[in-house]
């Protein structure tokens, strides 16, 4: 089964860090309808209610982290921890696991949170099973391209030998 991988929606992605700020900021004062219809006011840039719905669940993940961390977290962030993307060097990945675990503590924690918590301390992990399936994915890749040329090369030869045969053929019946 395919999961699907998660990004920020792509009318987000072009909106700078103090555009994203105050759209992050609408989130706790408008619904999404009146969201969408901010962001399309304010930004000129359409985005469903469904891709929002699906943002501020990536936000709200990262918000788990950002009580205390130095570099907080964005939505963009939390979608390559969850990925098992590389993530960028001034994310601190010890301290987040800590965070980790004063956050499961918390008793208004929910599964959602949990998932996400998961995927934070199985980064590691995820992120080097991800590279050992690329790399058996090359591999088969280059060994599906050997079979192909192999069976390009024994096409090739079976043809010769046919028009060998078919040349043996016309000599014999032009020597009879």
């Amino acid at each position: 089964m395919k999961i699907r991988k998660l990004t920020v929606p792509k009318p987000l992605q072009n909106l700078t860090q103090d555009q994203l700020g105050q759209v992050h900021a609408w989130f706790s004062r408008f619904t999404y309808q009146q969201m969408a219809d901010k962001i399309l006011d304010a930004f000129n840039v359409a985005i469903s209610v469904q891709q929002l719905t699906r943002y501020y669940a990536r936000f709200s993940q990262a918000n788990l982290f950002n009580t205390v961390l130095y570099t907080p977290l964005t939505p963009a962030d939390m979608a390559a921890i969850q990925n098992a993307d590389p993530v960028p060097e001034h994310i601190n990945m010890a301290r987040i696991k800590e965070q980790c675990l004063r956050i499961v503590r918390r008793p208004d924690i929910d599964a959602f949170d949990l998932k996400a918590l998961h995927d934070v301390v199985t980064y590691e992990e995820r992120l080097k099973w991800k590279q050992h399936r690329n790399d058996i994915d090359q591999r088969t890749n280059v060994l599906r391209d050997g079979r192909l040329q192999l069976r390009y090369r024994e096409l090739q030869f079976r043809d010769e030998v046919r028009q060998y045969n078919l040349q043996l053929a016309a000599a014999k019946e032009a020597a009879k």
